[in-house]
């Protein structure tokens, strides 16, 4: 079997990106092979493409994160089976397949459809890595950061939850979002 990816094989513009057939990979332990039905698109991948991307190695097929559906498990993988619709946090999502490390997906909820959860991933990891590596959160504290607009951590504690307010979420970089998330 086959699959297609935008895969890059000399860094530049965006001309080097080429959609090629490769071999489709078999999940090892602890990985799921899932269908892309969607992908997101970072600034980080940019650089990738261009070579100023620390440790980035020749070639490799575009993409950081993505949703779809598991056509095949890994050994030592529960929790998931053939068929869930998930997201996920993975190398190589511009592709129609892609092998993502089961604890690097979620299930997807039956309320997101695959574009919205292609577009979680790696925005929630930079906000969440921002709050707790960076900021070092901690339980009780009121902690905010920034992510192509405002995010507001409430305080520690409160029920989880996020809501977007002064804006289409999709089409506004001012938006705010108020994130309730439970700490320690």
């Amino acid at each position: 079997m086959s699959m297609q990816g935008w895969i890059v094989r000399s860094f530049g513009g965006p001309e080097v990106m080429q959609w090629a057939d490769l071999p489709t990979p078999s999940p090892g332990p602890g990985q799921l092979l899932v269908r892309v039905h969607a992908s997101g698109i970072n600034f980080a991948e940019t650089r990738m493409r261009a070579g100023t991307y620390s440790g980035q190695e020749l070639p490799f097929v575009m993409g950081m994160e993505s949703a779809g559906v598991i056509e095949a498990v890994g050994r030592d993988v529960s929790g998931f089976a053939v068929g869930d619709r998930v997201f996920g946090r993975a190398r190589g999502s511009h592709a129609t397949h892609v092998l993502i490390d089961a604890l690097h997906t979620l299930p997807l909820p039956a309320t997101l459809d695959f574009v919205q959860g292609a577009a979680i991933p790696v925005g929630w990891l930079t906000a969440w890595h921002a709050l707790y590596t960076i900021a070092n959160a901690r339980a009780g504290e009121d902690q905010a950061a920034g992510l192509g607009g405002r995010i507001r951590l409430h305080r520690a504690g409160e029920p989880q939850g996020a809501r977007s307010r002064g804006g289409d979420l999709l089409r506004s970089s001012a938006v705010e979002l108020e994130v309730d998330h439970s700490i320690g």
